[in-house]
């Protein structure tokens, strides 16, 4: 089993040697940005094909799923304040105070308001 993986691995190695030959066109083991057009478009619309995939992939998931996975747990698991660092960096400290802070407390007018009515 190790010998196809080991010449799996020279091939791919191989195969990037003659790519690196062939873009480097001037043999300065240097690639230039006029050198790099050839492959660029190729890379770019693999990355944008990527992108739009995990794009769909994204916004099919529950939003809380979401974060959960993020951090490494269940539904079921409780959230640590370090568990909230982690996803807290992930969106920018103005989005936090202008619409999750104003939305948090609300929330909480709400369930105070609920249960002193009790």
């Amino acid at each position: 089993m190790g010998c196809l993986q080991s010449k799996q691995k020279i091939k791919v190695k191989s195969t990037y040697n003659n790519i690196w030959d062939l873009l480097d066109t001037d043999g300065d083991f240097l690639v230039a940005a006029d050198e790099l057009q050839a492959v660029s478009k190729h890379l770019h619309d693999f990355q944008v094909q990527c992108c739009e995939e995990d794009l769909k992939i994204l916004k099919s998931k529950d939003p809380t799923e979401y974060v959960l996975s993020i951090l490494g747990k269940d539904n079921k698991d409780l959230l640590t304040r370090s568990d909230f660092n982690k996803f807290a960096s992930m969106l920018p400290f103005s989005k936090w105070h202008s619409e999750i802070l104003p939305l948090l407390r609300k929330k909480e007018i709400e369930r105070l308001r609920v249960e002193n009515n009790v």
